[in-house]
């Protein structure tokens, strides 16, 4: 039951600061180079980068997405979390 409820915490703490802790860790870890391809990444003059092509910028937030929400949805399981739907009456409505 704890376990579950870490998994959903480390899951919701993944998408919500994706942008400000886990996409600079991944940079710094892999590289812009690896992650967006070489010819994607433009560096400027004063050491800042742009993207010139956002497709493996959007695939990388969607994976880090899904993967955040793949952590959740198995801590929900995890700690038995089960959701109860009430059955459909018969008859008019």
């Amino acid at each position: 039951m704890v376990l579950g409820g870490i998994a959903v915490l480390v899951g919701l703490l993944i998408i919500a600061l994706s942008v400000q802790i886990v996409f600079p860790g991944l940079a710094n870890l892999l590289g812009n180079d690896a992650m967006f391809g070489k010819g994607n990444v433009v560096y400027n003059t004063d050491g800042s980068y742009s993207f010139n092509n956002p497709r493996p910028l959007i695939e990388w937030v969607a994976l880090v997405g899904i993967f955040g929400a793949a952590i959740c949805g198995a801590g929900i399981w995890l700690s038995g979390i089960r959701i109860k739907f009430p059955p459909k009456k018969s008859g008019k409505v």
